[in-house]
């Protein structure tokens, strides 16, 4: 096991972490930006394996970007 990612030596615990942090459409920087800032948060809280949303650096989703047609 990597020593970046260890059970807790008193409770033999790993402490998880979820995120969504603000995002941009389509703003790398920005979204990065946001991305690391939660990272140390998380960090500085203990939090040993953090989970961010499907696609966090990009900020959208294919249909944010693709133009569709709908049907009503």
């Amino acid at each position: 096991m990597s020593q970046d990612v260890m059970l807790s030596r008193d409770l033999d615990l790993l402490r998880v972490g979820a995120v969504v942090p603000a995002l941009r459409v389509a703003d790398v920087d920005f979204n990065v930006g946001n991305i690391i800032e939660a990272m140390r948060k998380a960090r500085d809280e203990g939090v040993q394996v953090l989970a961010f949303p499907e696609m966090a650096i990009t900020g959208y989703t294919l249909g944010d970007l693709v133009n569709t047609r709908h049907y009503f």
